[in-house]
C-alpha cells in the first residue's frame, strides 16, 4: 500500500500475493493472517479481535512461514493464543471405614491409604522409638510401645481420611 491510497477499513481484503485468497487488514496495514477466498470449500477464518495475539502462520512441518511475499500460503494454519482454562481434578473421597480397617490390620503401613507423610512418620516412630525404648528397658517397653503406635496409627489414619472427604477438590493436590 502506498500513502496515496485511501486507508482501508479493518476487514478481509483481496490478497495480492494469493489471487484466490484474502488477507486481514487491520485498518492501516496488511497482517500475516490470511484465508482462502469466499468461494473455497474450507471454512473462512474469523478475524482476530486482538491482533497482538496473532502469531506467524505455521507450516504443516512445524516451521514458521514468511508472512509476506509470494511464498506465503493461504491454506496454512494460524496459531492464535487463547485464554487459559481451569482444570478441576476431582479425586475420589477416602472412606473412613477402609482407613480404619487398613490401619487395624497393618498398623502404620495401613496409613498409606489416607496419608502418605503420616504413614512414613509413624513407621519411623515405631522403628526408632521401639529401638530406643526397647534398649533402655531391655525389651519390656515393646509390650506397650507397639500397641500404642498401632492405636495412634488407627486414629490418625481415620482422621486423615475424614479430613480428605470434607476438603474441596481444589484444595487436594
Amino acid at each position: 500500500m502506498t500513502t496515496n491510497e485511501p486507508q482501508p477499513s479493518a476487514d478481509w481484503h483481496a490478497d495480492p500475493d494469493a489471487p484466490t485468497g484474502e488477507r486481514w487488514v487491520d485498518g492501516s496495514q496488511r497482517t500475516s493472517l490470511s484465508r482462502s477466498g469466499p468461494g473455497a470449500d474450507t471454512p473462512a477464518a474469523q478475524p482476530p479481535t486482538d491482533l497482538s495475539s496473532v502469531a506467524q502462520p505455521l507450516d504443516p512441518a512445524g516451521g514458521a512461514l514468511p508472512s509476506d511475499g509470494p511464498s506465503a500460503r493461504s491454506d496454512s494454519q494460524v496459531h492464535v493464543r487463547h485464554a487459559t482454562t481451569a482444570a478441576v481434578t476431582v479425586q475420589p473421597t477416602k472412606s473412613v471405614g477402609i482407613a480404619l480397617l487398613l490401619t487395624f490390620l497393618f498398623g502404620p503401613f495401613g496409613m498409606f491409604y489416607s496419608t502418605v507423610s503420616g504413614a512414613i512418620l509413624m513407621i519411623g516412630v515405631l522403628v526408632v522409638g521401639g529401638l530406643v525404648a526397647g534398649v533402655l528397658t531391655f525389651g519390656l517397653a515393646w509390650i506397650v510401645w507397639g500397641p500404642l503406635v498401632w492405636v495412634a496409627s488407627m486414629v490418625w489414619g481415620s482422621m486423615a481420611a475424614a479430613d480428605q472427604s470434607k476438603a474441596p477438590a481444589s484444595a487436594l493436590h
